[in-house]
């Protein structure tokens, strides 16, 4: 999707090590729009430290969404950390036994009117 698709759509990505805040600082860009997290990484187990790239983003009006579904809303309650948007697949951990098919979006109201 970030190598084909969104560059059609006149979007550019930008890949980080994000285990530290100061690569977040350092990519960021005038028309950032968007930082995409995973945290920890579904291959590597690394942690990203959330609460203060989330701090960083509000401060420049970057919207952070996360990909939450390795821990869950259960374990990792991104939104107490400050993330704007949490994504989960109900496939894996939380239906558990591959006998679901689903995802689930999480925002505040306003922000999940205006983008989705």
């Amino acid at each position: 999707m970030f190598d084909a698709i969104l560059p059609r759509f006149n979007v550019s990505v930008t890949y980080i090590d994000g285990t530290l805040v100061e690569n977040w600082k350092d990519a960021a860009k005038s028309n950032t729009a968007l930082f995409y997290l995973e945290s920890p990484n579904s291959w590597t187990y690394e942690l990203q430290p959330l609460k203060e790239i989330a701090e960083f983003a509000r401060e420049k009006n970057i919207i952070t969404f996360i990909d939450n579904t390795y821990c869950t809303p259960v374990y990792q309650n991104v939104m107490d950390l400050g993330i704007d948007i949490a994504m989960q697949t109900a496939t894996k951990y939380i239906g558990g036994h591959s006998d679901t098919l689903g995802g689930i979006l999480c925002g505040s109201n306003a922000l999940m009117k205006k983008n989705f």
